[in-house]
């Protein structure tokens, strides 16, 4: 008994060894439960008003005449010069919008104000403006795409929104239909400064966003505080529209200026006087649940007199450096300059489009480039001379945006979990990131993890956009091979059942045998106890398998 009993524990401690001997082995086809699915769309409209949706950091200078996407110099052109190639239409020369465009982008700026003119109450248009046109409206968008520029299309009217409305409605919506679907980045400016009611302005602006909407448009719109043309309010927060947009992207807007002949003219007034309009953009945002893009300000003193060259310089300020449209003193550019301070200061950024660049204005030496003329201009009567403006302002550029990512460990095999990171640099912070690992699987995570089921080349992608909407692609090759054996453990050591995986079956089959083996010679076949009735012991087996006579 005691023989047969240890050949059991015998066989337990083999068939225990077997199991203990096995290593773990990792289902290779598995993916890392770390790895993070991308978000899912937000939905593209809501059944009455969506909440804000906050826009893009957007900044830069209006003025440019929407004939300016194809001319080389504008009929009203003071100044011509000679022009480079264009980057965007072989063959030609650039255009004065380009070559605005191309001074903003080395600025650190992304966004331009074009103007067309308010078919319904001026169809010529002004100096500012020019009719609408949709070949100019397709070589704006052009240039704009080449450069990566956000567009404020700006309907340059103020009376049409109130005494043409059917007109100034019917003459958008085509606009709408055909440009749209052609550019994302366009912000709708339905008209410039409507002079008319907060009541009025919010029924018809409300007109406006239902028409545009209903011809499928996602695009920003903005609606004009009334105070821009004028203002009946102490606290001009009172003066914006009360609208509803099914998707959420509608944008205020208050025009920036401080008038010499309405102002105290010192540099503390200045600085009381931005404060004044920077609270009462927040008090705006708060009120109506908007954000702000004020699509118009400058350091114009607003004189009608100081206008330059083509006219006279009476009644300029006593600190005047240049007159007309693209003109500025020294208390007109603090004031300009404090505010463009507490927007850029401000969380989240406010918006702004500065006013004007472009080649229509009458300031003296501006150019093409209005208020951001480089070179300095020599003084004349009633004023200092002096660079442009724009030029001068102080403010926080958008930097180019760059996007780098390391992945660990740098030679996986298949299986093993891969870390990714993501680094974004310049721009417009907050980052987006979209991981695309290069076998059908994407991530949204900045930092993400992945493992590869199969070995091979992987060239992973990663897709960067900032709060500007500038969009950058990195890509590195992973490179995953097969599993090795022996295959190393944390710490360096071997594992050493590893080598004895691929002997499991033969040490099972060997182990049954074996212990066969000692049952049949213990006992089962190769002895016999048992008692005589003689009193004696016989443990002698018998080759016939038959017993003596006794």
């Amino acid at each position: 008994m005691i023989t047969r009993s240890f050949l059991v524990v015998l066989i337990c401690l083999i068939l225990a060894s077997s199991m203990l001997l096995a290593p773990t082995l990792r289902n290779s086809n598995r993916q890392s439960s770390d790895f993070v699915k991308g978000s899912e769309t937000a939905p593209t409209s809501c059944s009455t008003n969506c909440p804000a949706q906050r826009p893009p950091v957007m900044i830069g200078w209006g003025g440019l005449r929407l004939d300016s996407a194809t001319t080389t110099c504008s009929t009203v052109c003071y100044h011509n010069s000679t022009y480079a190639a264009s980057s965007v239409f072989p063959g030609q020369n650039q255009s004065d919008m380009e070559r605005l465009v191309i001074r903003m982008k080395s600025m650190g700026l992304n966004m331009i104000r074009v103007s067309f003119a308010p078919y319904c109450t001026e169809p010529a248009g002004d100096r500012d403006d020019s009719p609408y046109s949709f070949t100019d409206a397709q070589n704006m968008i052009k240039i704009a795409n080449y450069y990566h520029f956000w567009i404020v299309l700006r309907y340059d009217g103020n009376e049409d929104i109130s005494t043409a409305t059917t007109c100034w409605l019917s003459y958008w919506q085509p606009i709408v239909q055909q440009v749209g679907p052609q550019y994302d980045l366009i912000v709708w400016e339905p008209i410039n400064e409507p002079n008319a009611s907060v009541t009025l302005l919010s029924s018809t602006y409300q007109q406006w966003i239902n028409m545009a909407r209903g011809t499928g448009d996602q695009h920003f719109i903005v609606v004009e505080n009334q105070c821009s043309s004028k203002c009946p309010y102490s606290d001009l927060s009172q003066g914006y529209p009360t609208v509803t947009d099914p998707l959420g992207k509608v944008l205020i807007s208050l025009h920036n200026y401080m008038s010499y002949l309405y102002s105290t003219w010192t540099t503390p007034a200045a600085i009381s006087h931005a404060q004044q309009d920077y609270q009462a953009v927040l008090k705006g945002e708060l009120v109506t649940g908007w954000y702000a893009l004020d699509t118009e300000g400058g350091a114009d003193p607003q004189v009608p007199t100081c206008n330059g060259p083509n006219g006279t310089t009476s009644g300029c300020p006593p600190d005047d450096i240049l007159p007309g449209s693209a003109g500025y003193a020294n208390v007109s550019l603090a004031f300009i300059q404090k505010l463009t301070q507490l927007f850029d200061n401000n969380n989240p950024r406010i918006n702004w489009v500065w006013w004007p660049a472009g080649t229509w204005t009458d300031t003296p030496c501006a150019g093409t480039y209005g208020a951001l003329q480089p070179v300095s201009c020599p003084g004349g009567t009633g004023y200092k001379g002096g660079v442009g403006w724009g030029t001068l302002l102080n403010y926080i550029p958008l930097a180019p945006l760059s996007a780098i990512f390391n992945f660990s460990p740098l030679a996986p095999s298949a299986g093993t979990i891969v870390s990714f990171n993501a680094i974004g640099l310049g721009g417009a912070p907050p980052y987006s990131f979209r991981w695309d690992f290069g076998d059908g699987t994407t991530s949204d995570v900045v930092t993400s993890t992945h493992s590869y089921a199969n070995l091979g080349h992987y060239t992973v992608i990663l897709t960067t956009n900032d709060s500007s909407d500038q969009t950058v692609f990195a890509s590195q090759v992973v490179d995953v091979h097969a599993r090795q054996l022996p295959e190393n453990q944390p710490g360096g050591s071997i594992c050493l059942p590893c080598f004895f995986t691929p002997l499991l079956p033969v040490f099972f089959l060997v182990g049954i045998g074996t212990a066969y083996w000692f049952l049949t010679v213990a006992g089962l076949n190769l002895t016999r106890n048992h008692f005589r009735t003689d009193g004696r012991t016989s443990s002698q087996g018998q080759p016939s398998g038959k017993e003596r006579p006794g």
